[in-house]
């Protein structure tokens, strides 16, 4: 299952927008408030619809359209007037393309409900095909969230469930309790005790470690109630204890690997790269180490090759990755290159920004040009001196000024 495109009229500040997706990976770029978010914030309640029919305990769609969402047209003190909020979107199953949409107004008791059938009836269909091994899609969205200190009590030891345990909490982008860990407990446990078959077991760390190559072993620690990652010197690191973007990736990873394995079990130890769906990430650079920054978009097409990523970005190294035909930039800018022949200046240039440099350091630059401008210039000395002295005073870093002191000097002497 992928999704393929949207039509969005009058979400949030989208006043109407059409957006085509790669079928593996998507990047959206463009300045704050463009709409990034707000995309993927579409894409979540299609799926939301897919999955509200395939969760027999839930008859509510885990990721709803707010009211508040619509986008207003005028507000004051007393009164708030809407738009007629419009969605329609194209998922595909297999070969086949499904077209659903939404359509509400707060004004127009007409056509004041949603038309999410066809969303329904794929969720269904999935539903359906749970008591037999057959694949079904994995759907889930990682929101900023993502990365915050989860506190919890104790880990839970995990029950065997049912298939659709890989859906739960995975479209409405909130951050909770950290399910695959209360899976990794028990089924680490069950190996041990019982020694049960550990395909998955190994399927599941290994996605991590094909994500965290620094990760050369991952167990369960009973006292301290948590993952551990062991590292090539042989120390031992608590997830816990990791940087919010180490620990940002190692929580993407086997929270990914966990519902893959959820999903389709029968796929046993290709579950985690033969599962296929539809997974969202908002700012995918966030917290990560430019290093990191460099090799994710990689990381992810390798550790997880069958499910379509759509993400956001404000990283010229993320840009740089990819191809050009997995870039959407909602500021409007074309790009007539691959992004990974391009320098990060020309990158930077893409996203709208002038200069990958600081403002700091690009306004020291051209303070130095205009000194050095002056010192090649052959004028009167005392003009060039006052010259010289009214840029020292523009700059407010004491080293920096002390250099183009002894540029004045030995070219003029100690007056």
């Amino acid at each position: 299952m992928r999704i393929n495109n949207l039509h969005i009229q009058n979400f949030k500040g989208i006043k109407e927008r059409e957006v085509s997706f790669n079928p593996q990976f998507t990047v959206l770029i463009g300045d704050n408030g463009t709409g990034k978010t707000s995309i993927l914030d579409v894409v979540a309640i299609g799926m939301g619809l897919v999955v509200q029919k395939i969760i027999p305990r839930s008859y509510k769609s885990p990721r709803p359209l707010h009211d508040n969402e619509i986008r207003k047209l005028k507000i004051s003190p007393n009164n708030i007037e809407y738009a007629d909020l419009f969605i329609t979107g194209e998922f595909q199953v297999e070969q086949e393309k499904h077209i659903w949409g939404i359509k509400k107004s707060m004004t127009n008791l007409e056509v004041n409900k949603e038309h999410p059938k066809v969303a329904w009836a794929i969720g269904t269909s999935i539903a359906k095909n749970l008591k037999e091994d057959i694949d079904i899609p994995l759907m889930a969205y990682y929101s900023t969230a993502r990365t915050s200190r989860v506190t919890h009590d104790q880990v839970q030891y995990g029950k065997i469930g049912s298939r659709t345990d890989g859906y739960l909490g995975g479209v409405n982008a909130l951050i909770g309790k950290d399910s695959f860990l209360s899976w990794f407990k028990s089924f680490e446990d069950r190996a041990l005790k019982f020694d049960e078959d550990k395909t998955l077991y190994y399927a599941f760390t290994q996605a991590i470690s094909s994500m965290v190559p620094e990760w050369t072993d991952i167990k369960f620690h009973w006292a301290l109630d948590d993952m551990l990652g062991k590292l090539e010197d042989g120390t031992w690191l608590p997830l816990s204890n990791l940087s919010d973007g180490y620990r940002g990736i190692v929580r993407l990873a086997a929270d990914i690997a966990y519902r893959a394995i959820k999903l389709n079990p029968h796929l046993g130890a290709d579950a985690v790269k033969e599962t296929a769906g539809i997974v969202l990430i908002d700012e995918l650079d966030l917290h990560l180490h430019p290093k990191w920054q460099k090799n994710i978009v990689q990381d992810l097409k390798r550790t997880f090759p069958k499910l379509q990523f759509i993400a956001t970005t404000h990283s010229p190294f993320i840009v740089q990755s990819l191809e050009a035909d997995e870039i959407i930039n909602l500021d409007g800018y074309k790009i007539d290159q691959h992004p990974n022949t391009m320098s990060l200046d020309q990158n930077a240039a893409f996203m709208g920004v002038a200069h990958e440099t600081s403002t700091v350091l690009a306004n020291k630059t051209s303070l130095a040009l205009d000194y050095l401008k002056i010192l090649e210039e052959k004028e009167d000395k005392k003009v060039e001196r006052e010259r010289l002295e009214a840029l020292i005073e523009n700059s407010n870093d004491p080293v920096f000024k002390a250099k183009m002191q002894l540029e004045k000097l030995s070219k003029f002497g100690i007056e």
